[in-house]
């Protein structure tokens, strides 16, 4: 009798489970995916998504929902569109749920991100509060980002290519809005960024990007400063001549450096920066009409920076630097260059917090170098001055 009434226990179990279970597959997850196209798309005039298939495990307290597309309402608008293959979310907090009107989760994963299209431009408005209510994560892993982007009326464009972001303990209170100084720590990689100048006269790329809160390092493979125009073209679009620059630095490091800092205080601080080569050619077409102005020493530079200096020192293992004028009556352009550059520039700071204690150590900034001129004769460079 006990044994007939165990496996009928069992059995009610098995057979619950198997009810819950295809009662979710049939009704719950297809209402949950209708539910969440119908939110987005009946609220937005501009975009429309598409979910793909939504899969609950109440036992692990986990959601997966297969792919979201993001496409314009609007045919053949250049807006925004995207796609993301897998979301998951894991160790959901019910009880936090239902009853301090909180959401908790301890892992957010989001793969395979693709964004591509024109960004909106706006007037600057009062941002919405992000959540309807408190919001704790305890990691965020979004991996394989991709996205191209444009504002049209600001001349801006950004592209990412296969980047990684690893979000640590995120908080967002129901009050708060959205800014980047809800980010208090993560990782980043990314195998490349490119982004054009204010004057789109220039191409910025970054490649090999590897960022660390933990211990707080960033390393960048190679920096590349690209011209947009040739020489002459260059020359030809300003005024008054102007250098025109193409440079590449490759294999850069820098310790104690914390990217929060500089979305939480605007401070960029580290504890020595290092540059295993550097290879920088400046040409200036001296044909054209000069602008004369006091150009500010380099002090001066660092204390009109908007950005809280405090970096320890800059060294440079490798370097080559190419000067290239053309002036007047001149049939060729003239040159110099410096190369097998080894310097260090120590005390590079403008930070208030500190200034009274380098007045007091009468503390400098220090060059310290030695090169190649012409790649002939080697001199060397010992440049103090002080800092306040």
């Amino acid at each position: 009798m006990k044994r007939k009434t165990l496996l009928l226990c069992i059995l009610s179990v098995i057979g619950l489970v198997l009810i819950l279970k295809l009662s979710t597959t049939l009704f719950v997850e297809p209402w949950l995916k209708n539910r969440l196209e119908t939110a987005f798309n009946e609220k937005n005039e501009k975009y429309r998504i598409k979910a793909g298939h939504i899969h609950l495990r109440l036992i692990t307290s986990e959601i997966k929902l297969d792919s979201i597309l993001l496409t314009n309402k609007v045919a053949n608008d250049r807006k925004i569109s995207g796609k993301v293959t897998g979301i998951r979310i894991q160790g959901i907090n019910v009880f936090s749920l239902l009853f301090q009107k909180s959401i908790a989760i301890r892992k957010l994963s989001i793969s395979e991100i693709s964004i591509f299209g024109q960004l909106p431009h706006s007037e600057k408005k009062a941002s919405p509060s992000i959540m309807p209510m408190n919001l704790r994560v305890g990691r965020i892993v979004l991996n394989k980002i991709n996205f191209g982007l444009e504002e049209p009326a600001l001349k801006k464009a950004y592209n990412l290519q296969s980047g990684a972001l690893i979000m640590y303990d995120l908080k967002i209170e129901k009050s708060d809005t959205l800014s980047i100084r809800l980010l208090k720590r993560f990782d980043f990689k990314a195998d490349g960024f490119q982004t054009l100048s204010k004057d789109s006269m220039y191409t910025y790329k970054l490649k090999g990007v590897d960022y660390k809160c933990k211990p707080g390092q960033l390393a960048v493979k190679e920096v590349v400063i690209h011209p947009n125009y040739s020489k002459k073209r260059f020359a030809e679009l300003h005024r008054f001549a102007t250098d025109r620059m193409d440079g590449r630095f490759s294999n850069i490091v820098a310790g104690g450096f914390s990217v929060e800092d500089i979305f939480k205080s605007n401070r960029l601080g580290s504890s020595g920066i290092e540059i295993d080569s550097l290879n920088l050619i400046v040409f200036r077409d001296n044909r054209k009409e000069k602008l004369h102005v006091v150009k500010p020493v380099f002090q001066q530079m660092m204390y009109l920076c908007p950005v809280s200096l405090n970096l320890d020192s800059i060294h440079v293992k490798n370097g080559d630097i190419t000067y290239i004028e053309r002036v007047p009556k001149a049939n060729h352009e003239g040159s110099i260059c410096f190369n097998q550059i080894h310097a260090t520039l120590y005390h590079i700071t403008n930070d208030a917090l500190y200034k009274k204690e380098y007045k007091k150590r009468n503390a400098s900034l220090i060059l310290k170098g030695d090169a190649l001129l012409m790649g002939k004769g080697r001199f060397n460079v010992l440049l103090d001055a002080k800092l306040y």
